[in-house]
């Protein structure tokens, strides 16, 4: 009988070990996390590293098979190398054109706003002595449609929607802007249901003179910043992560109360009002202060900080 050697696979082990390093090195500071917008640009890679193993299936020879596992092991290094070159090096080239958005109180008493970006980065805070219920500046990258907007205002509730366009057909560079810059301000006069969704980059929102009274957030990967309002009588509210970091920052004067789900990752709490029991997390009469927040936070992989 002819005797069969068993050939471990390709492609799975050197994706956890390639994921896993760049994983390493963002936790320890070495690389940005906006390097997974980057990252998952590249997703044709593995098509290549699967091809490679299936030609390997196809022969019995191990100088053959070493030869595969070094290749694969040099393609996949070389695209995290580049990778992690065209995040560092993508701001320096100019980018796209840029938008005014701006959108009327029209007398409302409530707001729901939702906010959908495909990838780039996402700056939202309170307008300052602004009657408009929202004004910002959207910065294309070179290859972005126009986003999408619309708003509805009826009985006092206004609608506010504003969705990232789909990317057109011409030819990507690594070195293009990593998808939008949106740069958002909202009206602090009012409560607000706020909704946001974002695949890779950065967001950061600074709540605190927000009456936001309800918070979803859905980011794939990279680093997100919540300053949370100090103000709001009461606010819940949802966040998910895939792969990043979370940045909580809790004001003096609010109560809260979080429940944390995590992957693979630690939880640094760096507030002093904090205490913990499990996955429960929470300050010191929290269900009685004036301002208070009850919030559920589910994160894949990656480093949750409590400030």
């Amino acid at each position: 009988m002819e005797e069969r050697h068993y050939r471990p696979s390709l492609v799975g082990p050197l994706m956890l070990i390639g994921a896993g390093v760049v994983l390493l090195l963002n936790q320890a500071g070495l690389l940005p996390w906006n390097v997974w917008a980057t990252l998952w640009r590249f997703w044709p890679v593995v098509l290549v590293l699967l091809g490679i193993e299936i030609l390997v299936g196809v022969t019995r020879s191990k100088p053959v098979y070493l030869a595969a596992l070094l290749l694969s092991a040099i393609i996949l290094v070389g695209t995290v190398a580049y990778a992690t070159y065209a995040s560092q090096l993508g701001n320096l080239f100019p980018a796209g054109q840029t938008e005014q958005v701006v959108e009327a109180m029209h007398d409302a008493d409530r707001g729901d706003v939702t906010l959908k970006l495909a990838a780039g980065t996402l700056l939202v805070n309170a307008l300052q002595d602004s009657p408009n219920f929202l004004e910002g500046t959207l910065q294309y990258g070179r290859n972005s449609r126009q986003a999408v907007r619309t708003a509805t205002y009826e009985a006092g509730a206004l609608s506010f929607t504003l969705e990232a366009g789909n990317r057109n057909g011409s030819f990507w560079s690594p070195f293009d802007p990593l998808g939008e810059r949106w740069e958002l301000g909202l009206t602090p006069r009012v409560p607000i249901h706020l909704t946001v969704t974002s695949g890779a980059g950065d967001m950061q929102l600074d709540l605190t003179d927000l009456q936001v009274t309800d918070l979803e957030l859905k980011g794939g990967a990279g680093r997100t910043s919540i300053r949370l309002p100090q103000a709001a009588r009461w606010t819940s509210g949802s966040i998910a992560a895939g792969v990043g970091e979370i940045e909580i920052i809790v004001p003096p004067e609010l109560g809260i109360h979080m429940r944390i789900s995590k992957g693979l990752g630690a939880v640094r709490v760096q507030n002093p009002r904090m205490a913990s029991e499990g996955e429960y997390y929470w300050t010191d009469g929290w269900d009685t202060a004036e301002n208070r927040a009850d919030l559920t936070i589910q994160a894949g992989v990656g480093a949750i900080s409590i400030r």
